[in-house]
């Protein structure tokens, strides 16, 4: 047999040791294994002699992938290289997949915001942290800091700005974490063009849950099997671990239960509730849910789901033990959720303290100890100090400004405009053979300013931004006369066939303008290259569209992203077709081919259909794979209930109706439960409920023995993401 010994490289200090798995696939792309390969290691295969291709793909979906031929009782060593990311202080969240998928000309730069540390007291209260945030790494897109030795705690980060909502992130229990801080200009009007992302430095773990978080549950056996066999030491690989096994229908161990190993935190009691549940102890299991809920919010969305479902299973049994705790329970996790980002593995949402969720958050700056993050202001001249002199002597300056200000404004106008330029404004290397460098060129900056100027080191960055390299510079922190020029030499050497595109970045010392200059070249394979396959990879992995759809529709993107060797050939299609989904036939032209190294927005348009399910599948074929890639196309449901208020005059016989409308962009299955004593559901006709399609739920009031005056109760209506209330009045009248 032949070994095959499979490298992976590390460029920052939180990524080594990260599992990421690697498939090994013979010529016709049969598969051989998955195997784990860490981050700045090495994990050993053995084949068969012959020629293979070897693929590692990371949560963020970005394949790495090599071809290899191997003789029997040979060795050769793979190596695969490193996650792109536009700086090495952020390869583990380029690994993660926290970096947004932002074109380069379209990032702008990031705000500045405050974090601080919230802790949740044994009394359930919460109160701040003197916690140490201190910050790392920053430039005009992206700040950090890092936070460790903490010890296992419900805790959150809450992050705000001058401008900015102010939002509620978990963080995970102890150990060492970093937060980034990223612009963005996509997403919801709250997030103010700030993304925020968390993670630990369990490496481990946070794959395993990255991978379930994108659907990717081969991955996630491969990572999760490993990991299962020793959870007792760490908190955060404990419960991930635990999530993972409830997700593949294993039960996490009994004893010691993770509610006694973490007492404080909300997700040991949800997964002890449910692996009580599964194994038919089903009153540990309602009061480990409970005590759950009753803790505020859990640390990871995952648990937030299975903490809603798990009460919503409970109420369903009718148990009229369970139903009080059970439906006060569901009420405050649905408030909870409604103000979920869902797209985050840590629980996140709005809201000015962790008890406090809203969809209308505060914005500004709270009072006490902060940590900035993000670029620093600029710090205005202080005034010239006062000087004495003869009344006149203002008016005279006056008159000596405004000439001034015309004799520079005629200098300017002369000068050409007065800026900072870059000669030529854009380069292109044309094609180049794959890991051969090119012909140099050189990029010429000219100060125009009237000023001198100092330069800070050249950047670049972007996607392809590692085969691009600066291998001469004359600007960088010498200071260039107005009217000088300078020079820096860029050369070309493609990591991969297709398209490369980055940009050079060059800032002034003193944080004034930015010359940003585009690079493109296009990777070739050389005279002996072997062409590989295709690659295709797609970002999201799923759509979900709000219940509230303008007439036109709403669209959404999916990036198909080829990482192989030649051409990907793309063949796109929604099934079945009826359910209110469309693809953008400019965007579907756009995609049927993308070439190496490149990617296509796919564009998708809901438009919900009256009696449709909102549930469908877009189908994408391609000659990378015998197997077509699914993305799970899904809308929303909403109930709406009418009356929104039941009334004494609404009652005949006892018995009243409420008409409940799903006004949503997907089927619903709602759940109906009453409060107050003397308040039932009689009758229920609502076991799916379609779009546009309403059903009926008959409430009964209990008169037996009842005294006379108001009787009030609540008629809670759950559509299953959001829950509605509807206020019951019954008058018993005097005898």
């Amino acid at each position: 047999m032949g070994l095959l010994v499979l490298v992976l490289d590390a460029r920052t200090d939180m990524s080594p040791g990260a599992p990421v798995v690697a498939s090994v696939l013979t010529e016709d792309l049969d598969p051989v294994t998955e195997v784990p390969v860490p981050v700045g290691g090495a994990a050993e295969v053995e084949v068969e002699g012959g020629s293979y291709l070897v693929r590692a793909v990371p949560p963020a979906g970005a394949a790495l992938s090599a071809r290899v031929s191997v003789e029997a009782d040979g060795v050769e060593e793979v190596r695969l290289g490193h996650v792109a990311s536009p700086h090495e202080w952020l390869e583990w969240h380029a690994l993660l997949g926290n970096l947004s998928r932002v074109p380069d000309s379209a990032r702008p730069a990031v705000k500045r915001v405050w974090v601080r540390v919230w802790r949740r007291e044994p009394d359930g209260s919460w109160t701040l942290e003197p916690v140490s945030l201190v910050p790392g790494w920053q430039d005009d897109e992206y700040a950090t800091a890092r936070v460790s030795g903490l010890e296992p705690a419900h805790r959150v980060l809450q992050v705000g700005g001058e401008e900015v909502p102010w939002r509620i992130i978990a963080l995970p229990p102890g150990g060492e974490i970093e937060v980034l801080v990223q612009a963005t200009p996509v997403g919801p009007a709250l997030d103010a063009g700030v993304d925020v992302s968390v993670v630990s430095g369990e490496t481990g773990a946070e794959m395993l849950l990255r991978y379930l978080s994108s659907g990717r549950l081969d991955s996630a056996r491969v990572v999760g099997d490993e990991l299962a066999s020793g959870t007792d030491g760490d908190p955060i690989q404990a419960l991930i671990v635990g999530y993972y096994l409830l997700q593949v229908g294993a039960s996490p161990a009994e004893s010691p239960s993770l509610a006694e190993r973490l007492p404080g935190i909300p997700d040991a009691r949800i997964i002890d509730g449910w692996r009580a549940m599964r194994e038919g102890d089903v009153e540990l299991g309602r009061r480990r849910l409970l005590e759950a809920a009753s803790m505020g919010a859990p640390l990871y969305a995952e648990g937030l789901r299975l903490l809603g479902l798990g009460l919503r299973l409970l109420e369903a049994r009718g148990d009229g033990e369970t139903a009080p705790g059970v439906v006060g329970a569901i009420a405050s996790v649905g408030e909870l959720a409604a103000a979920t980002n869902w797209t985050e593995p840590l629980t996140s949402y709005y809201g000015g303290d962790p008890a406090s969720p809203s969809l209308a958050p505060p914005t500004g700056v709270p009072e006490g100890p902060l940590t900035w993050m993000g670029p620093e202001p600029p710090t205005p001249p202080p005034p010239p100090p006062p000087q004495p002199g003869p009344a006149w002597l203002p008016w005279a300056l006056v008159g000596v400004l405004v000439v001034a200000a015309v004799v520079v404004g005629v200098w300017l106008a002369t000068r050409g405009g007065g800026q900072l330029s870059a000669d030529p404004s854009a380069v292109s290397f044309g094609e180049q053979a794959i890991e051969s460098p090119g012909a140099s060129q050189a990029v010429t900056l000219s100060n125009e300013t009237g000023v001198g100027v100092t330069f800070r080191s050249p950047a670049i960055r972007g996607r392809a931004a590692d085969d691009f390299a600066v291998t001469a510079d004359t600007c960088s922190g010498v200071e260039l006369a107005d009217g000088a020029s300078c020079s820096l030499v860029v050369v070309f050497t493609p990591s991969a066939r297709g398209i490369r595109e980055a940009r050079l970045v060059i800032r002034r010392d003193d944080e004034g303008e930015r010359i940003t200059v585009p690079l493109d070249g296009v990777g070739v394979a050389g005279d002996e290259d072997e062409v590989g396959p295709p690659l295709i990879a797609v970002d999201p992995t799923s759509i979900t569209f709000p219940a509230d759809v303008p007439e036109e529709g709403l669209l959404e993107e999916v990036t198909i992203s080829n990482d192989g060797e030649s051409v990907l050939e793309v063949d796109a299609r929604i099934e079945p077709g009826q359910e209110g989904f469309a693809l953008d036939p400019e965007s579907l032209e756009a995609c049927e081919e993308v070439e190496a190294g490149g990617d296509c927005a796919l564009s998708i348009a809901s438009v919900p259909v009256l009696g449709g399910r909102g549930e469908a599948t877009l189908i994408l074929e391609s000659n990378a794979s015998d197997e077509p890639l699914r993305v799970p196309l899904t809308g929303t449901p909403r109930a709406v209930a009418s009356p929104p208020q039941v009334t004494s005059e609404d009652w005949e016989e006892l018995r009243t109706a409420v008409v409940v409308t799903n006004t949503g962009t997907r089927v619903m299955v709602p759940a109906f439960a009453t409060e107050g004593e003397r308040f039932a559901v009689a009758e229920l006709d609502c076991d799916e409920v379609l779009i546009g399609e309403e059903c009926s739920v008959v409430l009964a009031f209990n008169d037996d023995k009842a005294s006379s005056g108001d009787y009030l109760g609540t008629l809670i209506v759950n559509d299953g993401t959001l829950t509605q209330e509807v206020p019951l009045t019954y008058n018993v009248p005097v005898d």
